[in-house]
């Protein structure tokens, strides 16, 4: 449970908080773009792992479905931009539910978070409210401009949510960097 809670917490903060306009622009661009936002997956995924070298075929398989999911996404995700967002996270969870799966239960010593459960569980929900944010923009981005009229928490959701969302992501990538190297330090 805990490599999937790790597995999950390292795919929020890479899909929400560390995912700024400026590499959802270079991802649709093409592959340096895409290859970047993996691999930022890859490195927060490793950095939340006890002893990350010793399961780097977990990472480069992480790596590897990460970016067939993205890629067909960029290449096939036309059309309803709420729609895809689902279509994608559905994907992601998927994967990452077997791959902790497996990794679970056919390693020798299966990876362990590094963030004991109780600061793991709390990190977890922390980011599933920043992507909540991120889908709501979305949604509200989605709408016609018929739709948004005379409703102002569509037009601000608009404008400001998903800076918001990145501005409240800032402070727990911190927390998240001084509580994995603290903790790596003080217990490992």
């Amino acid at each position: 449970m805990d490599l999937f809670t790790a597995l999950l917490l390292g795919h929020l903060i890479g899909d929400f908080p560390l995912q700024n306009d400026t590499l959802v622009r270079l991802k649709n661009q093409g592959q340096f773009g895409i290859l970047l936002h993996v691999s930022i997956h890859v490195l927060v995924t490793a950095a939340l792992l006890r002893d990350p070298i010793e399961h780097i075929s977990l990472l480069v398989t992480l790596f590897v479905i990460h970016w067939l999911i993205d890629t067909t996404k960029v290449h096939y995700g036309s059309g309803s931009e709420v729609l895809w967002f689902i279509v994608d996270q559905i994907a992601h969870l998927t994967s990452l539910i077997i791959i902790a799966g497996i990794w679970s239960s056919a390693a020798v010593t299966a990876p362990q978070a590094t963030l004991p459960q109780s600061l793991l569980y709390p990190a977890l929900f922390y980011a599933a409210v920043l992507g909540l944010m991120v889908l709501c923009w979305v949604w509200a981005n989605s709408l016609s401009d018929e739709s948004a009229a005379g409703r102002p928490y569509v037009a601000w959701a608009r404008s400001r949510l998903l800076d918001v969302s990145h501005t409240a992501g800032l402070p727990f990538i911190g927390a998240m960097i001084v509580w994995t190297i603290s903790l790596h330090y003080l217990f490992y």
